[in-house]
């Protein structure tokens, strides 16, 4: 494959044009990891247009279950296939994906950490999910991201004072203005007793802050995902 041709294609989004440049390879060329992954992104690339996502999803699909059948104890797999596993909902490859990859960097990465809590709050394993929980907590205490799975996790658990609790210290550890409206998965929170308290204290909280900053609006973040 002229690789110049290969690049023209990518760069005028040709992405389909590229995939036939692949798949015109021999298949003992088209199977390597390399290729494999390029296949990959490119697929991840269609599915997030809404025009090509049926076509992308076809070609990801396809690719990862290569990738699974010849590289699969191999971490480039084992990373790519968390996405593959958890958006079908094998809990059992995704948990096993993330136990090899655990033991090959010597566990409490906080990548595969929140990985793994997200997909226990996606199942419903609770009780499971507290203690990894804890452990980002404590081990990654500036990572904001640890911080929102609480809210997550309380939101699953329906546990209100909880997650009223987790937003107002996000709030004010990393000053951040928090609308609720911005995600469907506040909505309930939102409309409780609770959340409708909890918005009447973070605007108080919000005027206070802005009045230490002589009055000058500070700029917050809004969290949005």
């Amino acid at each position: 494959m002229r690789w110049q041709i290969f690049g023209l294609k990518i760069q005028e989004g040709d992405t389909e044009g590229a995939f036939e440049l692949i798949e015109a390879l021999p298949e003992k060329v088209r199977n390597e990891r390399r290729l494999l992954t390029i296949k990959i992104m490119l697929a991840s690339r269609m599915m997030a247009n809404f025009d090509e996502m049926e076509r992308g999803e076809e070609i990801y699909d396809e690719a990862i279950l290569i990738f699974e059948s010849l590289y699969a104890d191999e971490p480039s797999f084992l990373l790519m296939g968390l996405d593959y596993y958890f958006i079908q909902q094998d809990w059992e490859k995704l948990d096993q994906s993330l136990n090899r990859l655990d033991e090959k960097v010597g566990g409490g990465d906080s990548f595969l950490n929140l990985y793994r809590i997200n997909a226990f709050i996606e199942q419903g394993r609770f009780k499971e999910c507290e203690p990894v929980l804890e452990l980002m907590v404590k081990n990654f205490p500036e990572l904001e991201e640890s911080y929102w799975c609480q809210v997550q996790y309380g939101l699953a658990n329906t546990d209100y004072d909880y997650v009223a609790e987790r937003l107002s210290f996000i709030a004010e550890k990393f000053e951040l203005e928090i609308d609720l409206d911005v995600d469907e998965s506040y909505q309930e929170f939102a409309d409780s007793e609770i959340g409708q308290s909890w918005k009447k204290k973070h605007a108080v909280w919000l005027r206070k802050l802005n009045q230490q900053n002589s009055g000058t609006p500070t700029p917050h973040r809004q969290r949005k995902e």
